[in-house]
């Protein structure tokens, strides 16, 4: 085994990171790795502070090192600036709640580069000296093998990478993927915008209530993003963590995610199978899918925020009346316990495009004044 890093990612790389997170950390790159001599059989460590805590983000164990040209030939989008670009034999996926226990940091110890004894980075009163943390630091053999054992029992992913070829059509990556989905909106007449990044903007009215929505290619997937119309007071921030986490765990097709900085409820989701050729019809029934799951929550978020009903009658509720329209009616289901606990969400994105394929959602700008079709 090689040697023991860690990154330090600030927070305006965790809030871009923040896109992808449950993705697999197939990519680094850095001026520093090369600084390090960082090769292959290292180890990264990705890393942060957030609220005075250290979050464990990823691990990655390197496969290749290359330079910009190299790495360009095997990833749809690299760090033209960066020196030196690692792709991972192994890794995990990135998550920003893996908390370093005091236990762990009070171990942690770095190797100074003049080859010293290890570095604590604690000071004596046990707080974190975020300055020593920073950049790219090798690690203590210790101290790598106590971040291991905060991934045991986490997938780990072995990416495959190969070069670019021009007659691939194998697989749509994610950028032509948010084309195919922007021909989708062309052809339904659904007014978007296109940013400087080349993601897609747009807003989309249901029950006189504005959704705003963020599209992504975030290659190999498209990645969905709705903003629901409401704001979490500070004091109502635990219950509706609980409503959130009673939503998510039903949830097969969507993700509900809260900024606690903002109090700011966004619904999101993602394609979940890149290797396949998807047409405009499969990403315009997730967007449907995620934007009409996002206006049935909608209502019991606002009924937990203004304590008219607890998280769990207000999720209940919802999924009692999804399992009634799954069911072609109310007279179609055994009871409204069984609507609680077997939870429509958990239904895949298909059949929940089925469901929701007759509902109507209304877009800010479309022409009034188009007629029926035949």
């Amino acid at each position: 085994m090689g040697r023991s890093f860690t990154q330090y990612w600030s927070s305006t790389v965790c809030r871009a990171a923040a896109r992808d997170e449950g993705s697999p950390l197939i990519y680094l790159s850095g001026d520093a790795f090369a600084r390090h001599e960082v090769s292959a059989g290292d180890r990264i460590y990705a890393i942060t502070v957030r609220d005075g805590r250290v979050l464990l983000i990823a691990r990655m164990e390197v496969g290749i090192v290359a330079d910009t040209d190299q790495a360009q030939g095997l990833l749809e989008s690299v760090d033209d600036a960066s020196s030196s670009h690692l792709l991972a034999e192994e890794c995990t996926a990135l998550r920003f709640d893996r908390k370093v226990s005091k236990a762990v940091l009070k171990r942690l110890r770095f190797i100074a580069a003049q080859g010293g004894r290890p570095i604590d980075p604690s000071a004596g009163r046990g707080e974190i000296d975020v300055a020593l943390l920073r950049g790219v630091r090798l690690l203590d053999d210790a101290s790598a093998q106590r971040f291991d054992e905060m991934f045991v029992g986490e997938t780990t992913y072995r990416p495959e990478f190969t070069e670019d070829e021009e007659d691939d059509d194998e697989a749509l990556d994610g950028l032509a993927l948010l084309e195919a989905l922007a021909a989708w909106f062309d052809a339904e007449g659904v007014p978007y915008e296109v940013d400087d990044d080349g993601d897609l903007n747009l807003e989309v009215e249901v029950d006189d209530e504005t959704f705003p929505v963020l599209i992504l290619g975030n290659d190999p997937y498209v990645s969905y993003f709705v903003a629901l119309p409401l704001r979490v007071p500070r004091r109502r921030y635990g219950v509706m963590m609980e409503a959130l986490l009673r939503a998510n765990f039903k949830s097969a097709a969507v993700y509900f995610d809260f900024d606690f900085d903002e109090g700011i409820v966004q619904c999101r989701s993602r394609t979940m199978n890149p290797g396949a050729i998807l047409e405009g019809e499969d990403l315009g029934d997730l967007f449907e899918i995620t934007v009409e799951l996002s206006r049935r929550f909608l209502p019991a978020f606002k009924q937990v925020i203004d304590d008219e009903a607890t998280p769990e009658e207000a999720v209940d509720a919802v999924l009692a009346q999804l399992a009634i329209d799954a069911a072609g009616g109310a007279e179609n289901v055994r009871s409204h316990d069984e609507a609680d606990s077997d939870g429509v969400l958990e239904m895949g994105a298909v059949d929940l495009a089925r469901l929701f394929r007759t509902l109507q959602i209304e877009t800010e700008g479309a022409d009034e004044d188009e007629p029926d079709g035949d």
